[in-house]
């Protein structure tokens, strides 16, 4: 029992041999109702067995009603060892490596085992991205499971392991980076001007390659980029290994394209790619393509024979008159489209074998394409692209042989682009 304690010091008297450390004091802890001391650096400075006993003062005497410190009465002596834990050391993969696989194998050795435990951390912090827990195993080889790790990316591994005293050890961590090999280049790639349906000259592009030897459940798609849309939305995604063309059915004329193509596969949870393949092509037209935006292979017409075109630029704008003493008010609005007025004659080309056949095709073309009252793109030899039309006039006379219409469009609200076809024309 003590009076009034102010304090308990505690003794280790340290490794056998060894001369003991001081005797610090040791506080109390309310909530266990226990003296306690933590070891510092310095109490047990090396690995070995140590012995420890506690006495007590309270200011005045000192346990066992003792009047010094010599002569106080001591518990009885405990024993505690100071013990390392397992040496581990990684052999597989090196520090510094890049690796090929997002899966990588992890070898290493150890003084002794009973548990392991493998850990990927950010680089130059305790920020652990995969832990893979205790497990209880001898096996120093670790397969890292799918999804843990992500390819292009930089990651610190380290292996723990416990033994069966327990104590744990550790080894120093290792810098890999993921670099997965990428898959097979595409092949063949080539981007083509070709004629569509009835149409006198060139009017779209053809983009045709060899078809992946990738099986379909790795296949993630060939990815197609144009120039003028950048490279960070694809222009068109194809999801089959046996994929090998689409049709660009709207380029603007005089617009040198450079389309770029890349093949994905599946690697557990990332997408990889290939290396990217380009190709260059334009067309360039010598009168207006009309063609429906949701069928641009099918319903679409060519109009080559200009007769009279104007290109007005409009807003729209309304005038209040508020009084007979006050000036008007006119509210326009800030958005402009644009209204295209013109006159077309149809003519064959000057190669075609039956020119009234031709004829004939051309203008069953214009009509069809009416018909369908389609959004349209408009494209002209000027390099005017717009996507997104309405017709607002048409009319249509016999001039002898030739056709002639009377066509007005108007540039409309049309979020969407024209989109990639697929197959032949």
């Amino acid at each position: 029992m003590y009076w009034k304690p102010t304090g308990h010091r505690r003794s280790i008297p340290g490794p056998r041999g060894r001369s003991p450390p001081p005797r610090p004091r040791t506080p109390h802890n309310s909530t266990s109702g226990k003296w306690e001391y933590q070891t510092v650096s310095g109490d047990v400075p090396v690995v070995g067995t140590y012995t420890w006993d506690t006495y007590s003062y309270d200011g005045t005497i000192y346990s066992g009603a003792k009047t010094t410190e010599a002569t106080a009465t001591k518990s009885s002596i405990a024993t505690f060892v100071y013990a390392s834990g397992p040496t581990v050391s990684v052999t597989s993969p090196t520090n510094g490596a890049t690796l090929t696989s997002n899966n990588p194998t992890i070898t290493w050795t150890s003084s002794s085992q009973n548990r392991r435990r493998v850990r990927y951390y950010v680089p130059g912090t305790d920020t652990a991205v995969y832990d893979s827990g205790w497990t209880v195993t001898p096996s120093t080889t670790y397969n890292t499971p799918a999804g843990a790790i992500h390819d292009l990316t930089d990651y610190e591994i380290e292996v723990g392991v416990e033994d069966s005293t327990p104590l744990q050890g550790f080894s120093s961590r290792i810098l890999v980076h993921i670099a997965v090999t990428p898959p097979a280049t595409p092949s063949g790639f080539s981007a083509i001007p070709i004629k569509v349906g009835n149409d006198p000259w060139e009017t779209a592009i053809r983009l045709e390659w060899q078809a992946s030897s990738e099986s379909a459940g790795v296949f993630a798609g060939w990815y197609l980029y144009r120039s003028d849309l950048g490279m960070n939305v694809p222009y068109k995604i194809l999801t089959s290994p046996d994929d090998t063309g689409v049709i660009d059915p709207v380029p603007t004329s005089g617009v040198e394209y450079v389309y770029t193509l890349m093949q994905a596969v599946n690697d557990d949870a990332d997408v990889i790619f290939s290396a990217a393949v380009t190709s260059t092509a334009q067309v360039t037209l010598q009168g207006v393509v009309l063609c429906d935006v949701n069928n641009p292979l099918t319903y679409r017409c060519v109009l080559d024979s200009v007769q009279e075109r104007d290109m007005n630029r409009k807003r729209d704008a309304k005038t209040y008159f508020v009084g007979t003493n006050e000036k008007p008010v006119t509210f326009a609005s800030s958005v402009k489209y644009w209204e295209i007025p013109a006159t077309y004659k149809i003519v064959p080309p000057i190669t075609a074998a039956d020119p009234i056949a031709a004829i004939a095709l051309r203008k069953a073309d214009v009509l069809a394409l009416e018909d369908q009252n389609p959004v349209m793109c408009y494209r002209d030899e000027q390099g005017t692209n717009l996507p997104g039309c309405k017709f607002f006039d048409f009319g249509y006379a016999q001039l002898k042989f030739y056709p002639v219409f009377t066509i007005a469009v108007r540039e409309e609200h049309y979020p969407l682009g024209v989109q990639l076809q697929d197959g032949d024309v």
